[in-house]
């Protein structure tokens, strides 16, 4: 009976290290992912393109919502502290008595489309400086 209480406290002992063990796993990560964002974070800005066409003699307007998301990141072999990306391609107009024109945010490419956030000139770019969004990001980050 001794020797079965010594395994029971054995087993009882490891589990109670797992659990320790665990639980600074855990708490080492939870931590870990709070601070990033103190460290690097990101922002977004949505913004709203409207694009007027005039179709005999009446103007049709369409509308699109963007995302520009702007984030910083660690200097370490690639020696880029951030980025950002535009999201939201297309610009739907519907036309009277006529198909859907699409306002597409690309550049040609010979080879293929590109999107914007991964050309020169990049229309995110235009955004970042010409908007003020620029300004904003210093001001908050």
């Amino acid at each position: 009976m001794n020797m079965l209480e010594e395994a029971k406290n054995q087993l009882f002992n490891a589990e109670s290290k797992l659990k320790k063990r665990m639980t600074f796993i855990a708490l080492a990560y939870l931590g870990i992912v709070c601070t990033w964002d103190l460290f690097y974070p990101s922002r977004q800005v949505n913004y709203r393109l409207d694009v007027t066409f005039e179709v005999d003699g009446v103007p049709v307007t369409g509308s699109g919502v963007f995302q520009l998301t702007v984030w910083t990141q660690p200097e370490l072999i690639t020696f880029v502290s951030g980025g950002q990306e535009t999201t939201g391609e297309a610009v739907t107009v519907e036309l009277p008595n006529r198909s859907d024109l699409f306002v597409l945010m690309a550049v040609w490419d010979e080879e293929e489309w590109v999107s914007t956030s991964h050309a020169s000139p990049r229309f995110d770019d235009l955004l970042y400086y010409a908007c003020g969004v620029h300004d904003r990001w210093k001001r908050s980050a």
